[in-house]
C-alpha cells in the first residue's frame, strides 16, 4: 500500500478489533460441535461474550473518533 501521507485508512488496530470480534462471532458454533452443550448454554455465552466486548468495542470506536477529529 502506498504512502499517503497521515493515518492509513485502515491501521493495525482496525485489524486486530475484526480479528477478535470474528473469533468472537465464530466461537459458539465451534463450541458446540465440539463440546456438544445444549445450544441454551452456547446462547447463552455468546450473550455474554457480547455483553463483555461491548464496552471495550465503543471505547474503541470513541477513541478512533476522537483521533479523527484530531487530525487536520
Amino acid at each position: 500500500m502506498a504512502d499517503r501521507g497521515g493515518d492509513p485508512l485502515i491501521d493495525a488496530n482496525d485489524v486486530m478489533w475484526w480479528a477478535l470480534f470474528s473469533i468472537l462471532a465464530i466461537a459458539p458454533f465451534v463450541v458446540v460441535e465440539t463440546l456438544r452443550w445444549p445450544w441454551w448454554t452456547i446462547l447463552l455465552v455468546a450473550l455474554g461474550l457480547a455483553l463483555v466486548t461491548m464496552p471495550l468495542r465503543r471505547r474503541y470506536v470513541r477513541r478512533v473518533h476522537e483521533r479523527g477529529r484530531e487530525t487536520p
